[in-house]
């Protein structure tokens, strides 16, 4: 290698490791990243949107939305597609708990929308019944209905 190209090599380095992080910041504030969701949510039936009426009421920011969206079609399309994953009420409540807790870790979601977290579980109570009981194909259903209607809700 020439010494011509080791010099330019090594000003280069020099000016990465001066200025690299200003210009990935600078690079940062002003390119605009654009996160729209991967999947449309269909309206819910007449009897889902009410079901899901007082989430509607609540005003959650865009990005929220998109992140609360996004977990139930993913929550609805485990219901829907991995029945022996989920064989009750039971066990879908337990991976409710279990995913939502990793899925909103680090988020601060907690208190930012109050009555939000139990006008959902109330959603899906009134889906599935408090009792632990085999989630037949029908209740599977309605389940997802419900969870599409909440994903749908959050938007409103």
């Amino acid at each position: 290698m020439s010494n011509v190209v080791r010099l330019i090599l090594a000003c280069l380095l020099t000016v990465a490791a001066l200025f690299g992080e200003q210009v990935v910041e600078i690079i940062k504030n002003n390119v605009e990243i654009i996160n729209t969701p991967s999947v449309n949510v269909d309206e819910p039936s007449l009897e889902y949107r009410t079901l899901v009426q007082k989430i509607i009421a609540v005003n959650i920011e865009k990005e929220d939305a998109k992140q609360i969206s996004d977990f139930f079609l993913e929550v609805a399309d485990v219901v829907n597609s991995d029945p022996g994953f989920l064989a009750s009420t039971g066990k879908f409540r337990e991976f409710n708990i279990k995913s939502g807790g990793l899925n909103f870790a680090g988020l601060e979601l907690k208190d930012k929308y109050p009555n939000l977290g139990e006008e959902i579980d109330s959603a899906i109570t009134n889906t599935i019944g408090l009792e632990d009981q085999e989630l037949t194909s029908e209740k599977r259903k309605d389940l997802r209905d419900c969870l599409n209607a909440i994903a749908w809700g959050v938007h409103q």
